[in-house]
């Protein structure tokens, strides 16, 4: 069995055809291109949570829960958003059944995670996008091995590559998807990530990228200045456990 470390790198991997390189201009290309990069964002920083995890000494355990936590912010709202709103954009034309069956093979697994983070921080304590801790929380010893176990229970399911594949820009061609369509596919897609926290969810999405991806398509300006010393400042506590030199 293939542990969860190499089954990361190897998904990562697997992402490097379709999310390496710049930012494409045709439509169909762009759609495949940003799921690949967001998809391997997701597992670049799981990655740098396992690898940290067993480590972590005890008076920056708090603030590491709060990244770990924040992934599962960012990873919750991409996988509602794609649920109940983008795939349902590509049909008739094109068959989107399998992204629930496949989001709820590690559903379960990530839904523990989560619970098991926030049972390890203080009462009335802030947490993902708009969450608190309930104010007669007791918080449990935050243990690295058990967290890293419980990403050993959904890691291989949470592969990400799979889906990916379904939105090849030779098979959204095949359906019938038409420019017109792409484009506005994207744009709904554009008007949904600018609802997002942008000091938190962009920042992540900036610093947890691979670096070997140009994803997430934003300019240079917001990239190397603005996100690294501006809008990173206010949860810079999170931001030292962002993955290094990916």
């Amino acid at each position: 069995m293939v542990d969860t470390p190499t089954a990361l790198r190897d998904s990562l991997e697997a992402f490097k055809s379709s999310a390496g390189g710049p930012v494409p201009s045709d439509p169909w290309a762009m759609q495949h291109w940003e799921m690949a990069g967001a998809h391997a964002t997701f597992l670049n920083a799981l990655l740098a949570i396992y690898e940290q995890a067993s480590a972590i000494p005890q008076q920056k355990q708090t603030n590491f829960v709060g990244f770990c936590l924040l992934w599962c912010a960012v990873l919750h709202s991409h996988h509602e958003f794609e649920e109940e709103t983008y795939f349902a954009l590509y049909a008739p034309k094109l068959d989107t059944a399998f992204v629930h069956e496949e989001h709820a093979a590690f559903q379960d697994g990530v839904t523990a995670f989560e619970n098991y983070l926030v049972s390890c921080l203080p009462p009335a304590h802030p947490y993902g996008f708009d969450k608190t801790t309930p104010v007669d929380q007791t918080a449990v010893p935050f243990d690295g091995a058990k967290l890293c176990a419980l990403i050993d229970s959904f890691a291989a399911a949470l592969s990400l590559v799979s889906e990916v594949t379904h939105l090849e820009p030779a098979k959204l061609r095949a359906a019938g998807l038409t420019a017109d369509e792409m484009q506005h596919i994207a744009a709904v897609g554009q008007a949904y990530v600018r609802k997002f926290p942008i000091a938190r969810a962009l920042t992540f999405a900036v610093l947890c990228a691979p670096r070997w991806t140009a994803f997430p398509p934003v300019p240079a300006l917001l990239r190397h200045v603005l996100v690294p010393y501006v809008l990173a400042i206010p949860y810079r506590h999170f931001w030292e456990f962002a993955p290094k030199g990916s």
